[in-house]
């Protein structure tokens, strides 16, 4: 790869989080100059080194970088038409699943709106509820989220890495994986979507890994993750 490339890979997106970091609340700049400094090193580690994995590491970096400001300049709300809330209006959401659970320690009897007659698999709900325990704030489930989409993004690249052996194939597949508008999208939502789309990422992953060394663990693997993801 030509050191040329290094421009467009490292300015435009430190111009970029330089910007928008500009307009920022103040806690959320000091977790992008952060991000930013890491990137500098990483960047000066490749001029140094020439490996393409700093490059991947790179773009993973931006592709959680853009993720975390997509989830700290929307409200939760822009997205979660059914959000719910905690007022005994009779609005049924995914927040009054996840506070039912966390306050009376069990599931909730309620179906979630009168007209869908149908609950939710109760896996999100339980570990929305455990996180919550253990750091408060509603709106920060959005980053329970966020670790959600960012697993995807990297199961994604290693489903893929195993059969590719040029290295610029390898970059755009990671550029591919860590900028897929539905893990951006999801990274802010409060829904049982993002787990369900993680989990069912790590059984195909699981599956690929079967077809190649035809290990039943694997398999076993697979299975039990895609039922966990429906």
């Amino acid at each position: 790869m030509k050191r040329s490339f290094l421009f467009p890979l490292f300015c435009i997106p430190l111009v970029f989080m330089a910007f928008m970091s500009h307009f920022s609340p103040e806690n959320i700049q000091n977790v992008f100059c952060c991000i930013s400094l890491l990137y500098i090193i990483s960047g000066y580690v490749f001029y140094r080194r020439h490996d393409t994995a700093i490059v991947i590491y790179l773009i993973f970096l931006l592709g959680f970088t853009l993720k975390l400001f997509y989830i700290a300049y929307t409200p939760y709300w822009l997205r979660q038409h059914d959000a719910g809330n905690f007022a005994n209006d009779g609005e049924r959401g995914h927040f009054e699943y996840i506070y039912y659970i966390l306050t009376q320690h069990t599931f909730p009897f309620f179906h979630q709106t009168p007209d869908w007659p149908i609950y939710h698999p109760p896996l999100h709900y339980l570990i929305s509820a455990l996180f919550l325990s253990i750091c408060s704030g509603y709106e920060n489930l959005q980053y329970l989220s966020f670790a959600y989409t960012g697993g995807c993004c990297i199961v994604s690249y290693l489903c893929f890495s195993p059969w590719i052996k040029n290295d610029n194939i390898r970059i755009l597949t990671a550029l591919f994986c860590s900028f897929f508008p539905a893990f951006i999208y999801l990274s802010g939502a409060l829904n049982n979507d993002p787990l369900s789309a993680f989990l069912s990422t790590l059984s195909v992953f699981y599956f690929m890994r079967y077809l190649q060394n035809k290990k039943r663990v694997a398999f076993v693997l697979s299975a039990v993750f895609l039922g966990l993801a429906g």
